[in-house]
C-alpha cells in the first residue's frame, strides 16, 4: 500500500496533505499572512494545530496523518541533499540559539558566517526558525553581495529585534527585505511545528518542516555532511552538539564531520560544551578531536569546515 492509498483511508479535514512528497516554500506557508493578523498564515495554523492535537497526538488517525507527512518530507529533502551534493554542493549547519535577538553580535556574525560558508561552495541548512537560524539563513540569501548590504538588512531587521509581543512588525520587516531582491544562494531550514509562536525563516529558499522535532534534529544533523558552526544557544543547542557527538562516534572516520564552536568568549571557559566535547571525541574508538575546533570570524568557520572536507577525502 502507497503513502497515497493510505492517507486516503484517513479522514480529512486538515489543515495539511497527509500524503506530502515535497519540501515547501516559504510563499506557500506564509499563505494567508497579513500583518493585522499574523497568526492566520499557513504555518501559524499549522502551529495551532499541532497543539490542539497534542503532542504526541491523541487520536490515531492524526498521529499516523503526521507521520505519513514527516516521511514524506524527510525523503524529499534527503533528494534535496543527494542533488546538491552531486553538484559537490555540501551541506553546512548553522545551529544556535532561536532566542537571539537581531540586535546582538552573534546574529550578524551567524549572517556573515551564512554568508561566507554559501559563498565558499556550501549550501546552508539550518533549523529555520528565530535568531541564529533565522541568520544563517539571512547570510545566505545575500551571497554574492557587497558586505555592505548585508550590514544594511539587518540594521533595518534590529529596528524590531525580538518575536514576542511585536509579531507582525518582526515578521514584515523580514518580509519586506525578501521581497526587495532574489537570493543570492539557495539554503535549506529544516524546521518543526513542535514549538508554537516560532515563525518560519523568511531567508530560506527551501523548507522541510516537520511536525516530529526528533525527526527534524535527526534529519538536519545527518545531512550537515560538511560539519556544522554552533552559535550559543539553550538546551535545544545542547542537545544537537551531543547528538552530533554520538553520530560522529560512531561513523567511519572519512564520515565524522567538523564541530565548530563559535566565540571562545562563550564556549571557551572551562567546562563548557566545547571541551567536554573535544575530550569525548579524543577518547573514541576512532578519535576526531581535530574536528571539534573554536572559532571567532566567519572566515575561521569557513576555513574549520573546508580542512574537514579535506580530511574526509583523504
Amino acid at each position: 500500500m502507497t503513502r497515497q492509498e493510505i492517507a486516503a483511508l484517513l479522514d480529512g479535514g486538515r489543515p495539511y496533505s497527509a500524503a506530502r512528497e515535497t519540501l515547501y516554500t516559504v510563499e506557500e506557508l506564509m499563505a494567508g499572512y497579513r500583518s493585522d493578523a499574523p497568526m492566520q498564515s499557513l504555518d501559524a495554523r499549522l502551529a495551532a494545530h499541532v497543539k490542539a492535537a497534542g503532542i504526541p497526538p491523541t487520536d490515531m488517525n492524526e498521529a499516523i496523518a503526521q507521520v505519513l507527512h514527516d516521511q514524506g518530507v524527510d525523503q524529499a529533502m534527503r533528494a534535496y541533499v543527494a542533488r546538491s551534493v552531486a553538484r559537490r554542493q555540501h551541506i553546512a549547519g548553522v545551529m544556535g540559539g532561536a532566542s537571539t535577538p537581531r540586535d546582538a553580535p552573534m546574529y550578524r556574525l551567524a549572517a556573515q558566517t551564512g554568508k561566507a560558508l554559501a559563498e565558499a561552495g556550501f549550501l546552508v541548512a539550518t533549523g529555520g526558525g528565530l535568531g541564529i537560524m533565522e541568520a544563517g539563513n539571512l547570510g545566505a540569501y545575500f551571497a554574492g553581495s557587497p558586505v555592505a548590504q548585508l550590514d544594511a538588512a539587518i540594521d533595518e531587521l534590529k529596528r524590531c529585534p525580538a518575536y514576542r509581543g511585536h509579531e507582525a512588525d518582526y515578521v514584515d520587516a523580514a518580509r519586506a527585505i525578501a521581497a526587495s531582491r532574489p537570493a543570492g544562494a539557495p539554503s535549506l531550514a529544516v524546521a518543526t511545528w513542535r514549538y508554537d509562536g516560532e515563525p518560519i525563516s523568511q531567508f530560506a529558499t527551501d523548507i522541510a518542516k516537520l511536525f516530529q522535532n526528533a525527526v527534524r534534529e535527526d534529519g538536519l544533523l545527518s545531512i550537515a555532511d560538511a560539519g556544522i558552526a554552533y552559535f550559543e544557544g539553550g538546551f535545544g543547542t545542547l542537545q544537537e552538539i551531543f547528538q552530533d557527538l554520538a553520530q560522529n562516534s560512531a561513523a567511519p572516520a572519512e564520515h565524522q564531520m567538523p564541530m565548530v564552536f563559535v566565540d571562545t568568549a562563550g564556549y571557551g571557559g572551562p567546562g563548557s560544551p566545547f571541551h567536554i566535547a573535544r575530550a569525548r571525541a579524543g577518547r573514541a574508538a576512532k578519535p576526531f578531536d581535530d574536528l571539534i575546533t573554536l572559532a571567532d570570524s566567519a572566515e575561521s568557520v569557513v576555513a574549520a569546515i573546508r580542512a574537514g572536507r579535506e580530511r574526509a577525502n583523504r
